[in-house]
């Protein structure tokens, strides 16, 4: 798994820890259709609510060389 730059950046504004990330990723939810990419790989969103009632995504993209490239990580519901 890579984590690109953006993501490390937001993960650190929004108080969202890597281990909550794989977390999203290991038992969330695709929100919406997956998209490929220019690049002929895929996209997708994965959504989790956490304790405390908050959903948080992780916009994810499998790469051709079979890692996952997490590309954000959000706040799904507005506080």
């Amino acid at each position: 798994m890579i984590f690109g730059d953006h993501a490390l950046e937001r993960m650190a504004e929004r108080d969202i820890f890597d281990v909550v990330v794989l977390r999203i990723l290991r038992t969330g939810s695709i929100r919406g259709d997956p998209e490929q990419t220019h690049h002929d790989e895929w996209k997708c969103k994965m959504v989790l609510k956490l304790r405390g009632g908050r959903d948080a995504g992780v916009v994810t993209i499998i790469l051709h060389v079979g890692k996952l490239f997490v590309k954000t990580v959000e706040w799904e519901d507005p506080r």
